[in-house]
Formats: structure tokens, sequence, C-alpha cells
């Protein structure tokens, strides 16, 4: 059914790096903290993750129970998704399948489209954001996936040149989480399940994937070993 879906121009697909950010009224799609930002286009999917620069270093080796609730909010706070890109003229309009921060709002762009760089203009919030090409990134565009026995996928990998975005979604919302309630009204609970979602950017390197930033800071720098995955569409 994917394959039904009208692709992406291919101006628009690789790994992009936001440059520049300026707001000119509140909302929820972006806000100004300053964060190293990237967005991975394929043919139909994108990822997108935003990791604060001020983020402090979380050792969750021992897994996300072992975190008090402040490293939780921290982790829950940050942005990630991931889901269908739709261009249709100069709009560009991503929807967010999988959201570490799930927002209410509709994500849509107004973009002018130049030789390796965008420019985004938001239709539902007043926002202008700049995107550059990352070099080695143009080619080789894969999305895959590995299945749970129910559910949403346990990741999801979007392959573009030498860089890839691995999407680890959470499953469905227990009874009782409001999945778009803000980070400072959820209880333990909701912490641990929000946070749980990761999305990590890899780069490929002589000893394999190498994670060059994740929603989980104690995976940054990890080889992560090659596994077998489906094609999704």
């Amino acid at each position: 059914m994917l394959e039904a879906l009208p692709p992406v121009p291919s101006a628009y697909r690789g790994l992009w790096e936001r440059t520049a950010l300026q707001r000119s009224g509140p909302g929820l799609l972006t806000d100004d903290r300053p964060a190293r930002v990237f967005w991975l286009q394929t043919e139909r999917w994108h990822a997108d993750l935003r990791v604060p620069l001020d983020r402090p270093p979380i050792d969750g080796s021992a897994g996300l129970a072992g975190l008090g609730d402040a490293d939780l909010a921290l982790l829950a706070g940050q942005d990630a998704f991931c889901g269908l890109t739709r261009v249709e003229g100069p709009y560009c309009s991503w929807l967010r399948l999988f959201d570490l921060r799930p927002v209410a709002a509709p994500d849509i762009g107004r973009m002018e489209v130049f030789e390796e760089r965008l420019v985004e203009h938001g239709v539902t919030e007043a926002y202008r954001e700049e995107w550059t090409l990352v070099a080695g990134s143009r080619d080789g565009f894969e999305v895959a996936a590995r299945g749970r026995a129910s559910g949403p996928p346990a990741e999801i990998l979007l392959t573009a040149g030498r860089f890839r975005m691995r999407i680890e979604p959470r499953p469905a919302a227990p009874p009782g989480i409001d999945p778009f309630a803000p980070v400072a009204a959820l209880d333990r609970a909701a912490l641990l399940w929000r946070s749980s979602m990761v999305a990590s950017l890899e780069e490929k390197s002589a000893a394999g994937w190498q994670v060059r930033l994740s929603t989980h800071p104690w995976l940054e720098g990890r080889i992560v070993p090659e596994e077998e995955a489906l094609p999704c569409g």
C-alpha cells in the first residue's frame, strides 16, 4: 500500500542538518533550545532527531528503571519522530507515526528548495528553519523494519548513503497515560513509557554502524552489529 503514496521529490532526499532557526511566535513543533537537529528523508519515510546541546550526561547502562525521575524527564522532553512525508507543490507535510514527544499541531512547512539547502517556513506556526544537506547522504536509500509479535515494529531503519536513523518505537500507551500530556505533568510510570522510544543517528564506519547521536546518550559511540531487517516500503 505504501508504494501507492506519491514519492517525495529527489531534492528532499538525504540527511539534513538544521543550521538556522528563527521564531516569530509560540508553538509546539519546534522550540528555541539550542540543539543538534537532523532530518533523514527517503522516498516516503522520514526520521527527525533533536538533541539539546545542554543535555547533561546520563548513565542509563542499567536501564531506564535505574534512572531517577529528573533524568527520565530530560529524556522524555527531547524531540524525535518518524513517519511518512508528502510533498504537494511547495508544501511538505510530515505525518508523525511514532513520536517521542507527541504534539497536536499538524507538521506542515512551505518549502524553498535550493541545491543542497532547504528553507522551511511554518504553516501552522510562525518559524523559519534552514536545512543543509550532509555530504555522503544522497544515494543508497533504504527503509527496513523488524517486527514484534503485535503492536508497533521493534525498530525501523532509514538509510541514506553512509548514514541511517534507527527508531525503536515504544508500545501503545497503557490505560491511564495521556500521550499528549506535558512532561512536567507525567508521573514515573508515564515518564518510563514516554522515554522508552529511542532514536539514533548512525554513521557507517570500518567497524560497522557507529551511533553518533541518540535520545539515549549512553548509546553514543557504540558500534551497532548488523541485524536482519525486513523492507517496509
